[in-house]
């Protein structure tokens, strides 16, 4: 029903069929003869002041309205009762909840918030579920990342365990490649390199095996360069990586002093540059945590 339709009127009475579901601002407005309204059962909102000025005695309002307007019913003096259950607060008049009307509305609002507290709790369980899913999954997915991690671990380490170092031996002009872990030339057979403790330290300690430019243990010059890098920074995790003990086995067959090995273990990373020389060998390093040692041994 359109704002004021009806306003001004002469009505008496009006029925709302159930078709109607909102009665606009004004719409009986000053029908000042109207004394009974029914409404219909669709009814959801009544406008503002759409019955001010008129006669009613009694409105009964379903519950189905969900919004009623200012003054709707105000401005009448012969209004008595209002009937209503829903939201009152722009009533003039405090409007009265049947018993049997408002049991029905309990039920309806028990059953909803019923149905609410089911849906969260099954919402909550799916959740649960989810989670306990995801969390399994995510403890089979490292399980099996863990057990390739040390899969691939293990087949670095036997790669690097199975590294062999082949030397050149000479007996005149006849020569002969040895292959084996430190291996060692046949009798009346010599190893120009064996004169040099730093090659002496790269066979016996089997540092071979741990041959890389990177983070691990390098011979140059001929045999007279023995050079760590980054020792002891990835040797936890990289199988190639130089570690303190392969660093201590060097020194052991190099015949390191004791005040080398003091001055090397005590190096500190504002230190900078160390270097050191016994016998026919000279040493010179930097240690950083960031970066573990790096340290060239040099044969004379």
């Amino acid at each position: 029903i359109e704002s004021g339709a009806f306003s001004g009127t002469k009505l008496s009475s009006v029925v709302i069929p159930d078709s109607v579901k909102t009665i606009g601002p004004d719409a009986f407005f000053y029908v000042q003869n109207l004394a009974s309204v029914t409404f219909g059962k669709s009814l959801t909102e009544i406008g503002s002041s759409a019955f001010n000025s008129t006669k009613l005695t009694v409105v009964n309002i379903p519950d189905t309205v969900t919004k009623i307007g200012t003054f709707a019913f105000g401005s009448i003096p012969t209004l008595t009762s209002i009937i209503y259950c829903g939201p009152a607060k722009d009533l003039a008049t405090s409007p009265t909840c049947p018993a049997d009307r408002k049991a029905i509305i309990d039920a309806a609002n028990k059953a909803a918030a019923d149905k609410a507290a089911a849906d969260k709790a099954a919402a909550d369980a799916k959740a649960a579920a989810d989670r306990a899913a995801a969390d399994a999954q995510a403890a089979i997915d490292r399980a099996a990342a863990e057990k390739k991690a040390a899969a691939d671990k293990a087949a670095v380490q036997a790669a690097q365990n199975a590294k062999k170092l082949t030397i050149t031996c000479k007996k005149g002009s006849t020569t002969k490649k040895v292959t084996g872990e430190s291996p060692v030339c046949p009798s009346g057979y010599t190893n120009s390199l064996d004169k040099y403790l730093t090659f002496q330290a790269y066979s016996k300690c089997k540092l071979y095996k741990k041959d890389s430019s990177f983070a691990g243990v390098s011979l140059l010059d001929g045999g007279k360069t023995l050079k760590f890098s980054y020792t002891g920074k990835y040797s936890s995790f990289m199988a190639s990586a130089s570690s303190y003990v392969d660093l201590a086995c060097a020194l052991s067959v190099m015949k390191a002093p004791s005040f080398v090995t003091a001055q090397i273990d005590t190096t500190r990373a504002l230190d900078g540059l160390q270097k050191a020389t016994w016998g026919k060998l000279s040493a010179f390093w930097t240690y950083h945590p960031d970066n573990g040692v790096n340290i060239s041994f040099n044969s004379i």
